[in-house]
């Protein structure tokens, strides 16, 4: 067998430098952005694209960061003239952060590299807390588990339509849960405008009940709910009460600790 002369060998490690490199370089250019503002009502359900250039194709994954006060994403849409082509690419549990700031990854491993044009288009779901204005933007992008260098990502102002919470006075809805976070019950308090029949329950943000009490005749004004859970059934993470009444159902972020 011959051995190789120290020019083929050198011939070959450039050709594997030029490899990693250009593959290195590939990696770079991914852009993602979504609309600069949105107003969306609590309980309404919006669908905003993310747009920009994806370098290159395979299993990709997209964290989007948002205000769960403000809102929640509650699933994503992919298509065959889409980066993501996956016609329901799976959405992570939410991963809380603080009162402010949530993330979650919607993963699809059959996509493809695009230049401005549409990556995947999320569903948004508005969501009745204590803020009124939110950010919601990617925060990364990984392609076959390699994060994606020098990620150019702009912001979306969400903001919350129904009146504003916190200092001001709500006409119906959840005003708060307290303890939250919480590990088996909570004390949910609302007000109403008018006596009526009320449902409360704690659901998943893809919409699941987890626990739910039997209807209670509410009075108007305020009112305060009891809301337990059966800790080793459910597991710590990040959830919301609802509170569904004649006219229409009200939202509040709540996180289950171990």
């Amino acid at each position: 067998m011959q051995t190789p002369s120290l020019y083929h060998l050198a011939h070959r490690i450039i050709a594997a430098l030029v490899f990693v490199l250009g593959s290195l370089h590939q990696m770079h250019g991914a852009e993602a952005n979504v609309p600069a503002q949105l107003t969306l009502e609590p309980g309404a359900v919006a669908r905003i694209a993310i747009t920009g250039s994806l370098p290159l194709g395979g299993d990709v994954s997209i964290t989007v960061r948002y205000n769960p006060s403000i809102v929640q994403v509650v699933g994503a849409r992919g298509a065959e003239t889409y980066a993501l082509r996956c016609i329901a690419p799976s959405v992570s549990l939410p991963t809380v952060i603080s009162a402010t700031s949530a993330t979650v990854t919607i993963q699809c491993p059959f996509s493809v590299s695009i230049a401005n044009d549409t990556l995947v288009v999320l569903e948004l779901q508005g969501v009745m807390g204590l803020d009124s204005v939110g950010a919601l933007s990617v925060d990364s992008i990984a392609i076959n588990g390699e994060g994606v260098p020098d990620l150019v990502a702009n912001e979306c102002q969400v903001r919350r339509g129904g009146g504003v919470l916190g200092g001001y006075t709500i006409a119906q809805g959840i005003t708060g849960t307290y303890p939250n976070p919480f590990r088996e019950r909570t004390r949910v308090v609302y007000v109403m405008r008018a006596p009526g029949t009320v449902r409360c329950a704690l659901r998943t943000y893809q919409g699941r009940i987890v626990t739910e009490i039997p209807p209670v005749e509410a009075t108007a004004g305020e009112n305060t709910v009891e809301l337990a859970i059966t800790t080793w059934e459910v597991a710590a993470g990040a959830y919301v009460v609802t509170l569904t009444t004649d006219e229409g159902t009200y939202y509040h972020p709540v996180t289950v600790m171990k």
